[in-house]
């Protein structure tokens, strides 16, 4: 299934480390913003992953199911494109 995952962490070390780990889970589409394709073993792995790494009083994740027809219809206005869907990957 395809998901938004955005978030918003407030250390630089968390940050990066938030960051690299989304690289490997989906797409960057904006700083803090990533389209994911995830497995079900895949989506409850990276919100185990999360819920080790945020300090929940500074930080928030954020992850929206983009449902079927989500690609076909997205509307980019200004830069970006529309990425391809990625394989599932679980890490």
């Amino acid at each position: 299934m395809d998901y938004l995952a955005v978030y918003d962490i407030a250390d630089p070390k968390r940050l990066r480390r938030v960051a690299k780990v989304m690289e490997a889970y989906g797409n960057r589409v904006q700083k803090s913003v990533f389209e994911c394709t995830l497995s079900d073993q895949a989506f409850t792995d990276l919100q185990r992953w999360a819920k080790k790494v945020l300090e929940p009083a500074e930080d928030s994740v954020r992850i929206y199911p983009l449902y079927a027809d989500s690609r076909l219809r997205q509307i980019i206005l200004g830069q970006g494109e529309i990425m391809p869907a990625q394989q599932c990957l679980v890490i």
